[in-house]
């Protein structure tokens, strides 16, 4: 997954679950992260109908894909995985706008 507005020099690629252990960190925090996304749809990126599916999918609910398995990607960094599990679907709401 491309992370959308980041500078070509730190562009990542990495798998949809490891975006979540960098949100914390994004450049402008999670608002401008969450703006990035957005922009990136508004900018035609043919990829940007394939995330929003995949959010759409494995990761609205805590009960999800993503959120159950996302405790695994963050663990050294989080002391309850169910917290993160509801972090995760909060963001993949925010990305969506619902």
């Amino acid at each position: 997954m491309h992370l959308a507005g980041q500078p070509a020099a730190v562009t990542l690629r990495m798998p949809t679950m490891s975006c979540f252990q960098y949100w914390p960190a994004w450049g402008g925090g999670p608002e401008a992260a969450v703006r990035g996304f957005r922009a990136e749809g508004e900018a035609g990126n043919p990829g940007f109908s394939a995330a929003v599916a995949t959010l759409r999918r494995d990761f609205l609910a805590i009960d999800d894909d993503g959120p159950i398995r996302a405790p695994e990607f963050v663990r050294e960094f989080v002391s309850s995985p169910e917290q993160v599990r509801q972090d995760v679907a909060t963001v993949a709401k925010y990305l969506l706008g619902d």
